[in-house]
Protein backbone atom coordinates (compact mmCIF):
# COMPACT_ATOMS: atom_id res chain seq x y z
CA UNK A 1 0.00 0.00 0.00
CA UNK A 2 1.44 3.50 -1.14
CA UNK A 3 1.37 6.13 1.50
CA UNK A 4 0.79 9.70 0.45
CA UNK A 5 -0.31 11.68 3.24
CA UNK A 6 -1.43 11.45 6.96
CA UNK A 7 -4.49 9.65 6.34
CA UNK A 8 -2.55 6.90 4.63
CA UNK A 9 -0.52 6.54 7.88
CA UNK A 10 -3.24 6.34 9.99
CA UNK A 11 -4.62 3.83 8.07
CA UNK A 12 -2.04 1.51 7.64
CA UNK A 13 -1.51 2.04 11.85
CA UNK A 14 -5.07 0.88 12.07
CA UNK A 15 -5.03 -1.78 9.84
CA UNK A 16 -1.51 -3.13 11.49
CA UNK A 17 -3.36 -2.83 14.94
CA UNK A 18 -6.37 -4.76 14.10
CA UNK A 19 -3.98 -7.35 12.34
CA UNK A 20 -2.06 -7.03 15.55
CA UNK A 21 -5.48 -7.74 18.20
CA UNK A 22 -7.10 -10.47 15.86
CA UNK A 23 -3.73 -12.39 16.26
CA UNK A 24 -4.07 -11.15 20.04
CA UNK A 25 -7.22 -12.33 20.78
CA UNK A 26 -6.74 -15.43 18.92
CA UNK A 27 -3.64 -16.31 20.91
CA UNK A 28 -5.08 -15.66 24.10
CA UNK A 29 -8.64 -17.91 22.86
CA UNK A 30 -5.63 -20.60 22.36
CA UNK A 31 -4.35 -20.28 25.38
CA UNK A 32 -7.38 -20.20 27.06
CA UNK A 33 -8.98 -23.74 25.57
CA UNK A 34 -5.66 -25.36 25.83
CA UNK A 35 -6.04 -24.72 29.63
CA UNK A 36 -9.00 -26.09 29.86
CA UNK A 37 -8.36 -28.87 27.38
CA UNK A 38 -5.35 -29.67 29.72
CA UNK A 39 -7.88 -29.48 32.93
CA UNK A 40 -10.17 -31.86 31.18
CA UNK A 41 -7.33 -34.21 30.33
CA UNK A 42 -6.06 -34.16 33.78
CA UNK A 43 -9.55 -34.82 35.38
CA UNK A 44 -9.72 -38.04 33.48
CA UNK A 45 -6.24 -39.49 34.32
CA UNK A 46 -7.91 -40.14 37.75
CA UNK A 47 -10.19 -42.57 36.01
CA UNK A 48 -9.10 -46.07 36.27
CA UNK A 49 -8.10 -47.51 32.79
CA UNK A 50 -7.45 -44.39 30.88
CA UNK A 51 -4.11 -45.15 28.84
CA UNK A 52 -3.64 -42.13 26.98
CA UNK A 53 -5.22 -38.37 27.24
CA UNK A 54 -7.61 -37.67 24.73
CA UNK A 55 -6.61 -33.94 22.29
CA UNK A 56 -8.90 -33.89 19.48
CA UNK A 57 -11.28 -31.31 20.89
CA UNK A 58 -12.85 -29.50 18.12
CA UNK A 59 -11.72 -25.78 18.74
CA UNK A 60 -13.01 -22.50 17.86
CA UNK A 61 -11.71 -19.97 19.73
CA UNK A 62 -14.34 -16.89 18.74
CA UNK A 63 -16.94 -18.88 19.32
CA UNK A 64 -18.01 -17.66 22.77
CA UNK A 65 -21.09 -20.90 22.96
CA UNK A 66 -18.89 -23.38 23.02
CA UNK A 67 -18.87 -25.77 26.05
CA UNK A 68 -14.66 -24.75 27.13
CA UNK A 69 -15.62 -21.06 26.50
CA UNK A 70 -16.80 -20.69 30.22
CA UNK A 71 -15.53 -20.66 33.19
CA UNK A 72 -12.43 -21.88 32.14
CA UNK A 73 -11.84 -18.93 30.25
CA UNK A 74 -12.50 -16.86 32.83
CA UNK A 75 -10.48 -19.07 35.87
CA UNK A 76 -7.62 -18.58 32.92
CA UNK A 77 -7.71 -15.25 32.07
CA UNK A 78 -7.81 -14.66 36.38
CA UNK A 79 -5.16 -16.70 36.74
CA UNK A 80 -2.38 -16.13 33.96
CA UNK A 81 -3.59 -12.70 32.12
CA UNK A 82 -5.21 -10.67 34.84
CA UNK A 83 -2.38 -10.58 37.09
CA UNK A 84 0.37 -10.26 33.78
CA UNK A 85 -1.68 -7.17 32.92
CA UNK A 86 -1.30 -5.46 36.22
CA UNK A 87 2.74 -6.41 36.32
CA UNK A 88 4.58 -3.06 36.32
CA UNK A 89 7.70 -3.28 34.23
CA UNK A 90 6.75 -6.72 32.68
CA UNK A 91 9.72 -8.54 31.58
CA UNK A 92 9.24 -12.03 30.02
CA UNK A 93 12.71 -11.98 28.76
CA UNK A 94 13.57 -12.41 32.64
CA UNK A 95 10.62 -14.80 33.16
CA UNK A 96 12.16 -16.72 30.40
CA UNK A 97 15.43 -17.05 31.98
CA UNK A 98 14.44 -18.11 34.83
CA UNK A 99 12.03 -21.09 33.63
CA UNK A 100 15.28 -21.74 31.90
CA UNK A 101 17.43 -22.23 35.15
CA UNK A 102 14.74 -24.00 36.97
CA UNK A 103 14.73 -28.03 37.51
CA UNK A 104 12.18 -28.63 35.77
CA UNK A 105 9.68 -26.86 33.55
CA UNK A 106 5.81 -27.33 33.68
CA UNK A 107 2.79 -26.98 31.73
CA UNK A 108 1.79 -23.76 33.35
CA UNK A 109 4.84 -22.09 33.10
CA UNK A 110 5.00 -22.22 29.09
CA UNK A 111 1.34 -20.99 28.97
CA UNK A 112 2.37 -18.30 31.30
CA UNK A 113 5.34 -17.33 29.04
CA UNK A 114 2.57 -17.30 25.90
CA UNK A 115 0.80 -14.79 27.63
CA UNK A 116 3.92 -12.84 29.42
CA UNK A 117 5.07 -12.07 25.23
CA UNK A 118 1.50 -11.84 23.89
CA UNK A 119 1.13 -9.13 26.72
CA UNK A 120 4.65 -7.49 25.73
CA UNK A 121 3.64 -7.34 22.44
CA UNK A 122 0.43 -5.68 22.64
CA UNK A 123 2.61 -2.96 24.91
CA UNK A 124 5.34 -2.52 22.88
CA UNK A 125 2.52 -2.07 19.60
CA UNK A 126 1.07 1.12 21.85
CA UNK A 127 4.46 2.77 21.95
CA UNK A 128 5.00 2.44 18.25
CA UNK A 129 8.10 -0.08 18.96
CA UNK A 130 6.42 -2.30 16.03
CA UNK A 131 9.34 -4.41 15.19
CA UNK A 132 9.95 -5.99 18.59
CA UNK A 133 6.06 -6.19 19.28
CA UNK A 134 6.07 -8.63 16.67
CA UNK A 135 8.72 -10.69 17.94
CA UNK A 136 7.49 -10.86 20.93
CA UNK A 137 4.50 -11.87 19.25
CA UNK A 138 6.13 -14.80 17.63
CA UNK A 139 7.60 -16.18 20.83
CA UNK A 140 4.33 -16.04 22.18
CA UNK A 141 3.10 -18.55 19.80
CA UNK A 142 6.37 -20.45 20.27
CA UNK A 143 5.71 -21.21 23.67
CA UNK A 144 1.46 -21.51 23.12
CA UNK A 145 3.38 -24.48 21.33
CA UNK A 146 5.44 -25.80 23.39
CA UNK A 147 2.53 -25.55 26.20
CA UNK A 148 0.44 -28.03 23.71
CA UNK A 149 3.16 -30.37 23.69
CA UNK A 150 3.46 -30.60 27.23
CA UNK A 151 -0.65 -30.70 27.68
CA UNK A 152 -0.32 -34.01 25.24
CA UNK A 153 1.89 -36.13 26.93
CA UNK A 154 0.54 -39.47 26.97
CA UNK A 155 -0.71 -40.78 30.03
CA UNK A 156 1.99 -44.01 30.35
CA UNK A 157 5.02 -42.25 29.12
CA UNK A 158 3.57 -39.68 32.23
CA UNK A 159 3.08 -42.41 34.89
CA UNK A 160 6.57 -43.82 33.80
CA UNK A 161 8.56 -41.03 33.84
CA UNK A 162 7.01 -39.88 37.38
CA UNK A 163 7.77 -43.28 38.45
CA UNK A 164 11.63 -43.19 37.20
CA UNK A 165 11.56 -39.75 38.74
CA UNK A 166 10.40 -40.82 42.22
CA UNK A 167 13.25 -43.59 42.39
CA UNK A 168 15.59 -41.35 41.33
CA UNK A 169 14.78 -38.55 44.00
CA UNK A 170 14.72 -41.12 46.61
CA UNK A 171 18.28 -41.85 46.37
CA UNK A 172 19.19 -38.33 45.81
CA UNK A 173 17.42 -37.85 49.20
CA UNK A 174 19.76 -40.59 50.66
CA UNK A 175 22.62 -39.15 49.31
CA UNK A 176 22.25 -35.44 50.11
CA UNK A 177 20.78 -36.81 53.61
CA UNK A 178 24.40 -35.54 55.52
CA UNK A 179 24.78 -32.33 53.41
CA UNK A 180 21.30 -31.30 54.49
CA UNK A 181 21.20 -32.21 57.92
CA UNK A 182 25.06 -30.17 58.11
CA UNK A 183 23.12 -27.16 56.46
CA UNK A 184 20.64 -27.11 58.86
CA UNK A 185 22.50 -27.78 61.99
CA UNK A 186 25.36 -24.91 60.69
CA UNK A 187 22.23 -22.53 59.55
CA UNK A 188 20.47 -22.69 63.12
CA UNK A 189 22.99 -19.86 63.98
CA UNK A 190 25.75 -18.12 63.49
CA UNK A 191 29.21 -18.92 65.03
CA UNK A 192 28.37 -16.31 67.67
CA UNK A 193 24.97 -17.71 68.33
CA UNK A 194 22.72 -15.02 67.10
CA UNK A 195 20.44 -15.93 64.70
CA UNK A 196 21.22 -15.75 60.58
CA UNK A 197 19.01 -12.76 59.44
CA UNK A 198 17.25 -14.68 56.26
CA UNK A 199 17.42 -18.13 54.70
CA UNK A 200 19.26 -16.58 51.80
CA UNK A 201 21.82 -14.75 54.52
CA UNK A 202 22.20 -18.61 56.35
CA UNK A 203 22.79 -20.34 52.70
CA UNK A 204 25.16 -17.58 51.71
CA UNK A 205 27.68 -17.93 54.89
CA UNK A 206 27.23 -22.35 55.20
CA UNK A 207 27.88 -22.79 51.23
CA UNK A 208 31.47 -23.01 51.44
CA UNK A 209 30.98 -25.57 54.96
CA UNK A 210 28.69 -27.85 53.17
CA UNK A 211 30.82 -27.66 49.55
CA UNK A 212 33.92 -28.91 51.40
CA UNK A 213 31.85 -31.50 53.00
CA UNK A 214 30.49 -32.82 49.86
CA UNK A 215 34.28 -33.10 48.78
CA UNK A 216 35.02 -34.94 51.30
CA UNK A 217 31.77 -37.52 50.70
CA UNK A 218 32.80 -37.51 47.02
CA UNK A 219 29.59 -35.95 46.74
CA UNK A 220 28.95 -33.99 43.26
CA UNK A 221 27.54 -30.31 44.26
CA UNK A 222 27.58 -27.37 42.01
CA UNK A 223 29.32 -24.06 43.27
CA UNK A 224 26.91 -22.40 41.24
CA UNK A 225 24.00 -24.05 42.46
CA UNK A 226 24.75 -24.49 46.03
CA UNK A 227 23.31 -21.58 47.39
CA UNK A 228 19.74 -22.22 45.84
CA UNK A 229 19.71 -26.07 47.05
CA UNK A 230 20.98 -24.81 50.41
CA UNK A 231 18.07 -22.29 50.25
CA UNK A 232 15.69 -25.45 50.27
CA UNK A 233 17.00 -27.43 52.37
CA UNK A 234 16.70 -25.12 55.32
CA UNK A 235 12.81 -25.15 54.47
CA UNK A 236 10.64 -25.04 58.05
CA UNK A 237 13.69 -23.19 59.53
CA UNK A 238 12.77 -19.45 61.29
CA UNK A 239 15.43 -16.70 60.73
CA UNK A 240 16.10 -13.63 62.07
CA UNK A 241 14.94 -11.74 65.21
CA UNK A 242 14.33 -14.41 67.91
CA UNK A 243 12.74 -11.69 70.27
Amino acid sequence: MEVNNVSDVDSVVQEAFAALDYEYQWLMRSAGWLYWEHKYNLSNLKAEGVDEIECDFYFDPFNDDSSWYSPADDEFRATFVDPLWETRDLDPYKMENDVRVAESVRFEDDLRLTCAWAISSRQLFDQNILSESLTHLCRAYDHLGQARLRARVPTLFGNAISNRGRKGSTKRDEMYAPLRKLAREKAFAKPNGEPYPSKRNAALSIKDEVLAKARDLGIELSANQAERTITGWLDGMSFGSKQ
